[in-house]
């Protein structure tokens, strides 16, 4: 273990993969009523951004940085759920899908959160990497 400075944010990005090796946690089994952002913790976990998890958690970062309410954040976060979701060619349908309806729902309701993503790094399709 490492000596952890007081104030410190530590981030456990292993997701469960000690007791649960195969799982792809962030693409499967996310329960209905589940949410990120709650008054005492953030729960990092379902993707917000297909296949990129890093600009997942950016956002996340960077929603709890710039908003105060979590109902607020928790509405611009769209993700699939559901007790029998399993990652496969049938739900990546579902996935696109959501991913358009978290940048449509940045765009509409936090137009700095839109900014964010498309000017970073971790966004693929962000115009600076395709020259722009």
């Amino acid at each position: 273990r490492l000596p952890i400075a007081p104030g410190c944010l530590v981030v456990d990005a292993t997701a469960g993969y000690e007791t649960a090796p195969d799982e792809l946690f962030g693409y499967n089994v996310v329960d209905d009523a589940f949410k990120i952002f709650s008054a005492d913790s953030i729960k990092l976990g379902p993707s917000l951004n297909l296949f990129n998890v890093c600009l997942s958690a950016a956002l996340t970062a960077y929603l709890e940085a710039t908003c105060v309410d979590d109902a607020f954040k928790n509405s611009l976060c769209y993700f699939v759920s559901g007790e029998n979701l399993r990652f496969s060619h049938k739900t990546l349908p579902a996935l696109l899908y959501y991913s358009t309806k978290n940048m449509d729902a940045l765009e509409k309701c936090h137009p700095a959160a839109t900014m964010f993503v498309l000017k970073s790094r971790l966004f693929d399709a962000a115009p600076m990497h395709h020259g722009g």
